[in-house]
């Protein structure tokens, strides 16, 4: 295995580690990477219905929990619809409108 020393700027570091804080500091990430980490700190899931939609990259800052700020920022800015999935109350699905 062969390790490669990196240099980040602080504000990269300050970005990777921002979740320790309970905040997620997105910069470029697609859609399907930022569903991932919010994923990781909510019990209620998102689900990407629309594959086309998965490398839309985003930016923005969002506390981790907050799920429905998420939600409702894709939904403003980016025209996606999330709507629970069928026959369950913690998926949501994410789609084109």
């Amino acid at each position: 295995m062969i390790f490669r020393a990196v240099s980040l700027s602080s504000t990269e570091i300050k970005r990777r580690l921002s979740w320790q804080l309970g905040v997620l500091i997105f910069h470029g990430e697609t859609l399907a990477e930022a569903v991932a980490e919010f994923n990781r700190y909510n019990e209620r899931r998102l689900v990407i219905r629309d594959p086309a939609i998965a490398n839309m990259r985003l930016g923005g800052t969002f506390q981790a929990h907050d799920l429905d700020g998420f939600i409702d920022a894709l939904e403003t800015l980016f025209s996606l619809r999330a709507t629970p999935m069928p026959g369950s109350t913690k998926v949501i699905e994410l789609q084109r409108r």
